[in-house]
């Protein structure tokens, strides 16, 4: 993926990998207990936002049950960014049976617009905790497609972008 504009902090090695061990070493630690009984259900809680920039990452809200955003735990984005605005990446194509792509966006102040190969897709107000979306038919199929996030100048955005 190439960044034409903007910085990129998102990819951050650390925090989602502390918290995957976490999770697993608890999981262990519990497993196997004797005579624990019946495991409770598990409880659904709001992702946080990241005290880096102050925005709460879409993928976390898009994988977290009970969100009113989720769609599943795991998924697979064609495009999970984050940075300052305005930015332009690139896209690879997704494959053939991929209809559209669904945009996920938080960000810091002001407002926002998507476009896809320069062509106006949604806009919004931001939020640094919730996220708007929309999907978008992919337009084009013969290029790597490029998508921009408008925000003002140096304000934080976040995007994820997955194929529907």
């Amino acid at each position: 993926m190439r960044i034409t504009r903007g910085t990129t902090d998102l990819h951050r090695p650390g925090g989602i990998a502390v918290a995957a061990l976490a999770a697993l070493l608890l999981a262990g630690c519990t497993a196997g207990s004797a005579g624990s009984g019946p495991t409770p259900a598990p409880t659904s809680a709001s992702p946080s936002a990241d005290a880096a920039d102050g925005l709460t990452d879409p993928l976390d809200i898009v994988t977290t049950p009970g969100t009113g955003a989720s769609i599943a735990e795991d998924v697979q984005p064609a495009l999970h960014e984050g940075g300052t605005g305005p930015a332009t990446f690139e896209v690879p194509q997704p494959e053939a049976a991929v209809g559209s792509l669904q945009f996920f966006v938080t960000c810091a102040t002001g407002e926002y617009r998507i476009l896809v190969g320069g062509v106006f897709v949604y806009g919004s107000g931001c939020s640094p905790t919730t996220a708007n979306s929309a999907a978008m038919p992919i337009p084009q199929r013969d290029t790597p497609l490029t998508v921009t996030v408008e925000v003002p100048e140096s304000v934080a955005f976040r995007i994820v972008a997955l194929p529907v």
